[in-house]
């Protein structure tokens, strides 16, 4: 389920859409990997996001928050339609704590009661792109009339984050006046894993964004790695390597370079 290291021609296929306003805070985008797309293997990397999957006409699968960067094999022919949620959004419209989905794909009858379950389930069959899309968001809006809004704190908190990627997370608690302890168990139930954390997936994806950019072409990897919020050069090796699973020059100079979750970085439109 693509998210970034796109192939050629895994690009020419997958495509994202820009959610409705209404539903602008807590979803980054839905997308899509229409049936007549080749088979792809595009590595996928963390970004703090959970995603909703339905795959052809089987039941929707939640995609965790993820740790580590993933290849999984996408065969040929497969319609995927996914929603990724903003850092923080699904834990609420779920109701079940990100924690519990840490790299994990779980469906979403197993976390859900047959009656809540079924209309979702049946939305694979619902026609055309465009009706299923609006079919998902009108699940969407109605789930969130019954939930209470996401987290505040962890939604200012990941955005914190985001735009400052060399800065100390310790500086969460003091603006908020809570203890570190507190911190954790908000960012645990919400997200998945620690401010730290985040803030490690978040600088990877700031990196990737600024590699993408037209006028990074000739930048080098110093000059991108600071740009990006790491201490040096050898620390955003160190840490490409451990989300990434590659050297940060086959991520962002190879044949397949990754692409970033950009909007991330921005604030969602009004």
């Amino acid at each position: 389920m693509p998210r970034a290291g796109l192939t050629e021609s895994a690009r020419m296929s997958y495509r994202e859409l820009v959610p409705s306003r209404n539903l602008r805070d807590l979803v980054v985008c839905f997308w899509h990997h229409p049936g007549g797309s080749p088979a792809s293997g595009a590595r996928i990397l963390p970004d703090g996001c959970i995603d909703l999957i339905w795959i052809d006409d089987r039941p929707p699968v939640i995609a965790g928050p993820m740790s580590v960067s993933i290849v999984p094999a996408t065969p040929a022919g497969v319609d995927i339609i996914g929603v990724r949620l903003r850092p923080g959004a699904a834990a609420t419209l779920l109701g079940v704590s990100a924690r519990e989905l840490l790299d994990q794909h779980v469906p979403l009858r197993d976390i859900w009661p047959r009656d809540r379950h079924q209309p979702w389930a049946e939305i694979a069959a619902e026609g055309d792109l465009s009706t299923r899309i609006e079919t998902i968001s009108s699940a969407m809006g109605s789930r969130l009339e019954r939930v209470a809004q996401p987290d505040p704190f962890v939604a200012d908190a990941a955005r914190w984050i985001a735009a400052h990627p060399s800065q100390s997370v310790t500086a969460l608690t003091r603006f908020a006046g809570l203890s570190e302890r507190q911190v954790r168990r908000r960012f645990d139930d919400a997200i998945g894993y620690s401010p730290k954390k985040l803030q490690r997936i978040l600088r990877l994806q700031r990196l990737l964004w600024l590699a993408s950019l037209e006028h990074a072409a000739g930048r080098s990897l110093a000059g991108l790695s600071f740009a990006a919020g790491y201490a040096d050069q050898p620390h955003m090796t160190r840490e490409v390597v451990a989300l990434a699973g590659v050297s940060p020059t086959q991520l962002l100079l190879g044949p397949d370079p990754a692409s970033a979750v950009s909007v991330l970085f921005k604030t969602p439109p009004r």
